[in-house]
């Protein structure tokens, strides 16, 4: 029927006179009960249309199980029709759900212009339709004969008396079993729902209560074959588990326990959020003010292994741990590896930043308690040509880096060392391979130490024919320095030599009383430079009040009166 299109629906199957025969067992009169509805398009048909049934052993194609029957002038009222199909010597295969219902419908009634109704329709036993719209009854068999009953205390309900029920399978041991046979992927065995109103909301749509208070049982156990599918999918709202949750171990020690056992770069929890930031993983055992030896997170790691690892994008933070008085932030304990390793990729970015608000708190703190081996607290490394591997920074008028090692080295600097600042030390020294036995000695020598800021400049230099010499400065010279003093020492003569102009204009005058005499000279001034400015050296200070009564020099007693 041409610019027509007629859809069934509501599929209603009632047998009557099958009911609970054995799959052996054929009947010559069998029957079912079809109710369905019959719509043109977008309306409901009201009229008489002429009806064939065929049965199949396929959705498509296939093979026909019995002969058609056709029936004329059924009587469709605001799109709904009922009507009995005989089904004469039906096969096995009814009793085993493979049997699907093909539908030709003439409308009107009498036109003979049949059109067949696609999909064919799945046929299923069903000994009693309680709650169908319209269907029969089956009011003539024996109550006690029906598996399937009215639930007394529910009529809207029904239940099942005894033994194992089986959907989509004839092979079913448990009280219930459903199988789902489907190619695309997105069918449901089980499919739960509850439509209410937002105000009211719904309790519990499922419900699984394991009984038993021995033993492993399960509520509910659910597998995939799939190693890209899930054994449980939740979505939306919130999750709530009250005992121990195991990934990965049938035994959880703890409220979360994760076993990795997959080897290799796997990692044992990962948490991603979304581009708009929020946080990872939160542990919160009551802020700085909760209780004592509480654990926020533990990671237990193997030998190459990562015990936490955070990947944030700009502006976030990879780990943030607030504690309270005598607590520790971050605890890291290895065994031949790295205790904490962070990686800053981004402009600007910083890879650990602690915050320690507390009296006499520590930001950062390492021990290394092996007593042999070249063991280092904390490690730090730049790779680019203006960074820096390691900061440490004092608003206020404490200390930067604090090192400490009283029998050894307190810092070494393999490298040039530049200081912004004003270096305050107990003795300076430089040390080189010594020059006659480099590989077995040493050569030290001592600074030149000075009250004032004192810079030293000498140099030689030969009077002309009339004993004249003049000695050139660089122009910064006098810039930079003040209060001159000058030394001069005659080399193979005993001439006498004079300052006999002084410094003007970054040079000054040497004359001495005979001519082409060699002088060697020398002239100091005090730094006048703004920053000597500001940070003269005080020659003499008394010590702070938590220092009076302590020693610099530890041994100074004992060096004392030597």
């Amino acid at each position: 029927m041409p610019g027509r299109c007629f859809l069934a629906s509501a599929l209603i199957l009632v047998a009557l006179h099958l009911m609970f025969i054995p799959p052996s067992v054929a009947q010559s009169t069998s029957s079912i009960t079809y109710q369905g509805r019959l719509d043109d398009g977008a309306m409901p048909v009201d009229g008489s249309v002429d009806l064939v049934f065929t049965f199949f052993d396929k959705i498509i194609d296939g093979q026909q199980l019995a002969a058609s029957f056709s029936v004329n002038d059924v009587r469709v009222e605001q799109g709904y029709f009922t009507q009995d199909i005989p089904v004469p010597n039906l096969p096995n295969a009814f009793f085993l759900g493979d049997v699907w219902l093909e539908i030709k419908i003439a409308h009107p009634a009498g036109s003979g212009q049949f059109e067949t109704l696609s999909p064919r329709q799945a046929v299923r036993p069903a000994p009693r339709a309680l709650l169908a719209q319209n269907a029969l009854r089956a009011e003539s068999v024996d109550e006690g004969a029906l598996f399937w009953r009215q639930d007394p205390f529910n009529p809207d309900g029904i239940f099942f008396q005894s033994g194992p029920v089986a959907i989509g399978t004839a092979a079913g041991s448990s009280p219930l079993t459903v199988f789902a046979d489907s190619s695309d992927g997105a069918s449901s065995a089980i499919w739960a729902g509850y439509a209410a109103p937002s105000a009211i909301g719904v309790d519990t749509v499922i419900r699984a209560d394991a009984q038993v208070s021995l033993g492993d049982a399960r509520a509910i156990w659910a597998t995939t074959a799939s190693d890209d599918g899930y054994a449980g999918y939740f979505e939306g709202g919130r999750n709530y588990f009250e005992g121990w949750i195991g990934v990965g171990t049938a035994t959880p020690g703890a409220s979360i326990d994760v076993l990795s056992d997959r080897g290799g770069l796997h990692t044992g929890v990962r948490v991603t959020n979304s581009p708009g930031g929020g946080r990872g993983f939160v542990a919160d055992l009551g802020g700085p003010s909760s209780g004592t030896n509480g654990l926020g997170f533990l990671a237990e790691v193997g030998p190459f292994s990562t015990g936490f690892r955070a990947q944030t994008g700009n502006g976030s933070n990879g780990f943030v741990a607030e504690v309270g008085a005598g607590s520790t932030g971050f605890l890291a304990e290895v065994a031949d590896g790295v205790g904490l390793s962070a990686v800053a990729n981004g402009t600007g970015s910083v890879g650990v930043v602690v915050n320690a608000n507390g009296t006499d708190s520590v930001g950062v703190q390492s021990r290394v308690n092996s007593p042999t081996g070249s063991t280092i607290g904390v490690s730090g490394f730049s790779n680019s040509a203006s960074g820096v591997g390691v900061r440490g920074e004092n608003s206020f008028n404490g200390i930067g880096v604090h090192a400490i090692s009283p029998g050894g080295q307190a810092l070494l600097a393999d490298g040039n060392v530049t200081v912004n600042g004003t270096l305050v030390k107990s003795a300076g020294s430089f040390r080189i391979d010594h020059p006659l036995s480099p590989q077995t000695h040493y050569l030290s020598h001592s600074f030149v130490e000075s009250p004032d800021m004192m810079n030293i400049y000498n140099g030689n230099v030969v009077t002309d024919r009339a004993g004249y010499a003049e000695v050139v400065l660089p122009d910064w010279f006098d810039a930079l320095n003040r209060d001159f003093r000058y030394q001069l020492t005659v080399i193979a003569s005993f001439a006498q030599a004079a300052i006999w102009e002084e410094l003007r204009d970054n040079r000054f005058v040497i004359r001495t009383t005979e001519p082409d005499t060699k002088v060697s000279w020398q002239i100091t001034g005090i730094r006048d430079d703004p920053y000597a400015r500001a940070h003269p050296i005080e020659v003499e200070a008394p010590k702070p009040d938590d220092e009076r009564g302590q020693y610099q020099f530890s041994d100074w007693t004992i060096w004392a009166d030597q």
